[in-house]
């Protein structure tokens, strides 16, 4: 996991704000369409990302404390944050 870690962390500039990389937004980009029928499936995140449910909803967590999408309303935010959480449990 520390290789997974280290080789999808985002940069931050000097006021702390992420500079998502591309992985990093198709990641965001597939949980926002998954997230409301619980998360992508297993296999489609392996296949997709090459990463285990604990990686992939590890580094969404994060995505989404540190810069959760401008798109979703707060109720949205709060469901996605609940999937990720479920999910992570899961993967234990």
């Amino acid at each position: 996991m520390v290789a997974t870690c280290s080789r999808l962390e985002s940069e931050q500039d000097s006021q702390g704000v992420v500079n998502m990389d591309a992985k990093q937004q198709q990641m965001l980009a597939f949980e926002k369409q998954w997230y409301r029928l619980g998360g992508g499936s297993s296999h489609a995140i392996s296949e997709r990302f090459g990463l285990n449910d604990r990686d992939f909803f590890s580094e969404m967590d994060r995505l989404v404390q540190v810069e959760p999408p401008a798109t979703l309303t707060t109720s949205e935010l709060r469901r996605m944050r609940s999937v990720i959480r479920h999910r992570l449990w899961m993967a234990r």
